[in-house]
């Protein structure tokens, strides 16, 4: 699917391919673009200021700080989980858990921002260190590249994904599920096909290369000639042919 501002877009597989798989030619490509970045911000403010607003609106920090990923990569290994782990991990539980923090951690920086503006005229280095807690790890956020949106369709297994799978946060990025698979591939920088049914069969390659950002496919079901996908314009991988 889309990516909002500043989010993981395959940039360091991409410029790592596109110079050969040259870490020489790759780094002096990295740090020109770096430049050119750098040049865009400080000549046109107003791009840069929208560029940070979608950026810090669509990544923020993760509400509940890691706690439910960490409990959901346990729970992978763990056999006969009681009603009330499954209820917190993959079921309603869970949402109203992510609710309830992001209520809190709204109110943890409202009151950060209130105690730092009535703290303003007795500054002290106490007081700088608890500062640079917060709004250090704010901006670590800001300018490191943000994770992964993950997009899934399935027709007949949807259901199941999302016990193992449930949307929001996962491991590395945002877990969605979609109505298509067109509405699956648009934007996305790489498909991954696990499935194939006739809804995912009727996608030609000219809409893999229309609608994908970076028309990268991984075929795990060979559902298409590399010749017809190498015709229009997508780089395609069939595994197992």
């Amino acid at each position: 699917g889309g990516y909002a501002c500043g989010w993981y877009n395959s940039y360091n597989w991409n410029v790592y391919h596109e110079n050969n798989y040259d870490q020489e030619l790759a780094t002096q490509a990295c740090v020109e673009n770096l430049k050119q970045s750098l040049n865009k911000f400080m000549h046109e403010q107003r791009y840069a200021l929208d560029y940070f607003y979608k950026k810090f609106t669509s990544q923020w920090n993760a509400p509940t700080f890691q706690a439910m990923i960490t409990n959901e990569w346990n729970s992978r290994h763990a056999e006969n989980l009681s009603p009330l782990a499954d209820f917190f991990i993959y079921g309603t539980g869970r949402n109203i858990l992510y609710g309830i923090m992001n209520v809190y951690h709204f109110l943890l920086f409202l009151c950060t921002g209130v105690f730092c503006w009535f703290s303003r005229k007795g500054w002290s280095l106490e007081k700088a260190y608890f500062i640079l807690n917060i709004f250090g790890g704010f901006l670590f956020h800001m300018i490191w590249e943000a994770q992964s949106r993950y997009y899934a369709y399935d027709p007949k297994g949807e259901e199941r994904a999302k016990q193992l799978f449930p949307e929001g946060r996962v491991e590395k990025g945002t877990m969605n599920y979609v109505s298509s698979p067109e509405e699956a591939i648009d934007g996305a920088n790489i498909c991954f096909i696990f499935t194939e049914w006739a809804e995912i069969r009727a996608v030609t390659p000219e809409e893999f290369k229309k609608k994908m950002h970076t028309p990268l496919v991984y075929d795990g079901r060979n559902l298409y000639d590399p010749a017809d996908m190498k015709q229009a314009g997508v780089e395609y991988y069939s595994i197992g042919r």
